[in-house]
């Protein structure tokens, strides 16, 4: 029978009102409270002590008597640079002097918070460890089936540390072996934890030949699932004899990016490869295994299936390399084939990789191999520099760091968010921490009876797009000529060449619309570099779409436009370029100077961080510019062969038409494409063979016809959406010119109908400014990888017409 009672569970309980109970609470006590946080430093555990530190400031005030107790939060982090810059940012948000050190032994120290409160901080390095030496002991076993059996027992003893922690911090804090700590959070990303065995397990596999014929893997994930179910076990045992509770934050592994087609999940993913769909199908299937066992074992699972938030923003830095980039560079120096010293990228501890601006150099993938005056050339060495070298550090303007998923660019996280959506770590943390000191919500339970959250987007992303959108300083640098589009962190080197292209064309635009007469009439003292960028940025008109569908109606003098920009190797051929014809003297000379130094350095930013540039050069040929690391297929090019040998392995492999080869990997594993056609791709991968899968097209009407008998045809498919993508200038101006006919849709009479068009922003004269983040987004959504949300009728539909 329905009553007014059972409209409660629609409704939250008040946080704020719980907490005054709980402070008023003289049976359970919340200043005699001891929690852990396992990766407090980072991005949700770092988030969950901070707001366990504002309710504890909130409860001092809600309590009529001063506590006598005093609540203590140990926190880890992998070493005691990541825990200094934690503390940096509590001392930002509560003010350093509400600190005070009691303790410090080490890299360990102890601090009290506004005299009532502990943090213990701590070094911890979460490895899963074997109990013997694998490779060792499978050399001696010769039978294929034993071996397996071997590995699978062997995968069901790792041992983990966090149960061991547990048991030495209860010693610490004086409790008895059957006392129980409040709550123990786990803000670690487990997989990532877990991939540090998985990568042994593979390789062993491989050397002993023991997955050949095992097209289910069972093999694989029989020894995987072994230690991912002693990992979870570690944490319920933890639960059974250390904590009231145990709440893990935990993932999708592809921020809840796939749908369910006949039973099956299947990956809709723009942030990775397509080809590494089957990489992505396996993260996704560990991660469920892991939920699995941590309901088992009766711990709270925070499933995050979106992007998360953004815990830090970094200004004027370095940017360092990725872990997977600084993998390769390791490995190819210790095979002495890094085509430049690697003490060039260290930082000045030496711990860490920088990136570094080097030279586009020219990289053949044809033969024969010409030199620069197109004579016929040998394999050489590639060399982009030496300690005497004076190579410099990769700078941005900004770089959001992301939890465990690094760093980006402005518009890297525009587009994830538009598209993966996005709940942010103080949200997350929120849900957490709410449990572990009220229990969950009585009304409108977080969890369901599995222990399981499934947190998704919520309105308060609106919080997260009001910090991108309303800071004049990132809509700057979003339209500036000179900034970086994207970085390396995000998996995708399509997502990122898509938005260098943008970059490339914002640079194109501002350099032929600079006005020579103001440069004369302006330029009158001497200006440092980052002077000339500000004044190009502010005296020439930003990017607007209306720009790009005016430039897809002469697709010749475009590609003539940039193969000219590419050309340029001088000051008189940037003068040129601008249509400066005066003297280059004095301030003008100093001017151009700069302005030569910007331009090169923002070409080769794109290509150092291993995104390639292809265009038509003067000479009617297809030039490809690269950088050391080739993102495309994960190479680093040690020769001026090792492009083309590469591409003469594949194709020989699986008996693939070069051609037809070449352009799948410009279109669908990311270059940026500046030559003057259209490449339209229906491949994932090349594995089964790319025959009738790549259309080189050459008019926009071609181009329309194809993507829109695409469109018909999906429209007609009841199974997964078909792939596509495309490169080229004539597919880039053909994507934005439909996209511009759905944004002349936009009628304000509408109101809210309008839904994504209103994305946009406009100009004085109603012209839309081409954002480089929101306009990878909607193509996201064009080619079918739009998150599938239950209400993606506001979102662009598949095809990039209407």
């Amino acid at each position: 029978m329905l009553n007014k009672d059972h409209f409660k569970k629609y409704i939250p309980q008040s946080f704020f009102l719980k907490l005054k109970e709980l402070a008023a609470d003289t049976a359970n006590n919340p200043f005699a409270f001891k929690m852990v946080f396992f990766g407090g430093t980072g991005a949700v555990g770092g988030q969950a002590v901070i707001e366990i530190l504002e309710s504890y400031k909130y409860m001092t005030k809600a309590r009529v008597s001063k506590p006598t107790e005093t609540p203590q939060l140990i926190i880890t982090g992998i070493n005691k640079a990541q825990i200094d810059q934690f503390c940096s940012k509590l001392f930002q948000i509560f003010g350093k002097n509400n600190f005070k050190k009691i303790d410090e032994q080490g890299d360990e120290s102890v601090l009290l918070f506004e005299g009532f409160l502990e943090l213990h901080f701590k070094t911890l390095l979460a490895v899963p460890m074997f109990k013997i030496d694998l490779q060792d002991a499978l050399s001696r076993i010769e039978d294929k089936e034993t071996k397996i059996r071997f590995l699978i027992n062997e995968a069901s003893k790792t041992t983990s540390p966090f149960e061991a922690f547990i048991q030495d911090i209860k010693i610490q804090l004086g409790l008895k072996p059957t006392d129980k700590i409040r709550a123990v959070f786990s803000g670690i990303p487990v997989p990532s934890v877990a991939t540090y065995h998985f990568e042994n397990i593979d390789r062993l596999l491989d050397e002993h030949g023991l997955t050949e014929g095992d097209t289910e893997k069972s093999v694989e994930r029989s020894i995987k699932k072994e230690i991912l179910k002693g990992l979870a076990e570690d944490f319920g045992d933890i639960k059974k004899r250390h904590a009231h509770e145990v709440l893990m934050a935990h993932t999708t592994s592809v921020g809840g990016m796939y749908q369910i087609i006949d039973g099956e999940p299947l990956i809709k993913l723009g942030y990775a490869h397509s080809s590494l769909g089957d990489l992505l199908k396996e993260k996704q299937f560990y991660a469920n295994e892991l939920t699995i066992h941590y309901s088992h074992f009766m711990l709270k699972s925070l499933v995050t299936a979106s992007a998360i938030g953004i815990d830090y923003i970094y200004a004027n830095s370095t940017l360092p390399l990725s872990s997977g980039i600084s993998r390769k560079f390791r490995q190819a120096d210790e095979n002495k084939t890094l085509p430049f010293d690697l003490r060039l990228t260290q930082d000045k501890k030496g711990e860490r990789l920088l990136n570094k601006v080097f030279e586009a150099k020219p990289v053949a993938a044809s033969h024969p191999v010409l030199d620069p005056k197109g004579n016929p050339t040998e394999k050489a060495v590639l060399n982009y520099g030496n300690t005497k070298d004076n190579i410099p550090n990769l700078n941005v303007n900004y770089a959001l760091r992301s939890g465990e998923n690094g760093l980006f660019s402005l518009d890297n996280a525009y587009a994830l968010y538009l598209n993966m959506k996005i709940a942010s770590q103080e949200e997350l943390a929120h849900v957490l921490v709410s449990n572990a000191l009220l229990g969950d919500d009585q009304q409108k339970p977080w969890f369901d009876r599995h222990g399981i959250c499934y947190y998704t987007q919520t309105d308060n992303s609106s919080l997260v797009f009001a910090l991108l959108n309303n800071r004049k300083e990132f809509r700057r640098y979003q339209t500036s000529a000179f900034s970086t589009k994207a970085f390396q962190e995000l998996g995708s080197s399509k997502h990122q060449a898509e938005l260098h292209m943008h970059g490339l064309f914002i640079l194109m635009h501002k350099l032929r619309n600079l006005n020579p007469k103001q440069i004369s009439d302006q330029i009158t003292s001497k200006y440092k570099e980052q002077e000339v960028k500000e004044w190009v940025d502010f005296n020439t008109p930003k990017l607007l779409i209306e720009d790009v569908v005016e430039y897809g109606k002469d697709i010749t003098s475009l590609a003539k436009s940039f193969s000219d920009l590419f050309a340029i190797r001088s000051l008189e051929d940037l003068a040129k370029y601008t249509g400066f014809k005066g003297e280059l003297k004095g301030f003008i000379k100093t001017f151009y100077n700069g302005l030569f130094s910007a331009l090169t350095t923002t070409i080769r930013s794109i290509t150092s961080l291993g995104t390639p540039i292809i265009y038509r050069n003067a000479e009617g040929q297809d030039e490809i510019l690269a950088g050391p690391y080739f993102a495309p297929l994960d190479l680093v090019l040690e020769t001026n062969f090792s492009l083309l040998e590469k591409i003469d392995q594949i194709c020989g492999k699986h008996n693939l038409e070069r051609e037809e080869f070449i352009n799948w990997l410009v279109c669908n594993n990311g270059f940026t494409d500046l030559r003057p056609n259209a490449v339209l791709n229906t491949a994932k991968t090349y594995t089964q063979g790319l025959t009738d899968q790549i259309k080189v097209i050459e008019t926009s009407t071609a181009f329309r016809k194809a993507i829109n008998n695409l469109k018909l045809k999906n429209a007609r498919n009841i199974k997964e959406e078909y792939h596509y993508n495309t490169s080229g200038l004539l597919a880039y101006c053909g994507r934005i010119t439909g996209l511009h006919e759905q944004l002349e849709q936009f009628n304000i009479s509408l109101g809210t109908y309008n839904g994504w068009k209103a994305l946009f922003p406009i100009d004085d004269h109603e012209n839309h400014i081409l954002i480089p983040g929101l306009i990878e987004a909607m193509r996201h959504y064009a080619e079918g990888l739009g998150k599938i949300t239950g209400s993606e009728f506001w979102y662009p539909r598949y095809g990039y017409f209407e």
